[in-house]
């Protein structure tokens, strides 16, 4: 603490400049780790897809995991299956992210399997779809602020740092973290997002263009560098029933 009529020797606060200095990877994950926690609904799915392995018979997946690994070494994709209930598509995506941890390949991807928010978790009067949406992103945005990267490269400003607290004001900001993370994060090719549908709505137009705003700028953020493809993440999306919005998205 400083003494009255000094100056914070605190480096990360220094008066003299117009605002705070960015902060590194660890300083960013000690500051948001909690929050993020705390926001993101649903899970990684990587305990789910161990045991879903160990159960698993005779089903195999349609996306075999080692074409997902082969297309992502030369390129960015992103891929859309689309099952024939809930079930199936989770067990899709499980099974993809079993066999990347069987492979080893457990440092090269983020994850997420989506819920929709129940309301005992929701501040009075929020919006439990855009909760979800924004869960998603804060999600992935939590596995990669915890890694350790050689020579990294990654900071990130006070001032985005400041706004991530779960609010549809929050997402842009979120979205900056995740391309930043993307980019500085070179080993992380793959994500698999599963259950996105669970977090659409129907039936209002203006409100179903906004899932498909917020779905669009997710896989951009994620890809946002075609000409660089080892600053980009290769997204697998499983999906229930009709494709819903990322179907206006992703070909």
């Amino acid at each position: 603490m400083s003494r009255p009529g000094y100056r914070s020797k605190d480096p990360a606060h220094d008066t003299q400049t117009q605002e705070p200095r960015p902060l590194t990877r660890a300083e960013a994950c000690k500051r948001l780790i909690g929050d993020l926690n705390t926001y993101t609904i649903g899970n990684r799915g990587r305990i789910l897809a161990l045991e879903h392995r160990r159960k698993e018979t005779q089903s195999t997946p349609s996306f075999k995991v080692e074409e997902f690994l082969k297309i992502g070494e030369t390129t960015c994709f992103q891929r859309l299956i689309a099952k024939e209930n809930e079930e199936a598509a989770r067990n899709e995506a499980l099974s993809v992210i079993a066999q990347l941890i069987e492979a080893e390949k457990e440092k090269l991807f983020i994850s997420h399997i989506c819920e929709m928010p129940k309301a005992s978790r929701l501040a009075e009067g929020a919006d439990p779809i855009l909760a979800g949406q924004i869960s998603v992103v804060y999600s992935l945005i939590a596995q990669m602020l915890v890694l350790v990267v050689q020579d990294d490269k990654f900071v990130v400003k006070e001032t985005v740092v400041k706004t991530l607290f779960g609010t549809e004001e929050s997402w842009q900001a979120s979205l900056v973290l995740l391309k930043q993370l993307v980019k500085c994060t070179p080993n992380i090719r793959y994500c698999i997002v599963d259950g996105v549908q669970r977090l659409e709505r129907t039936g209002i137009e203006e409100r179903e263009a906004a899932d498909v705003r917020r779905y669009r700028e997710l896989i951009l953020a994620l890809s946002f560098s075609p000409r660089d493809d080892r600053s980009s993440c290769s997204t697998l999306f499983t999906v229930s029933g009709t494709k819903g919005a990322l179907d206006n998205i992703i070909d």
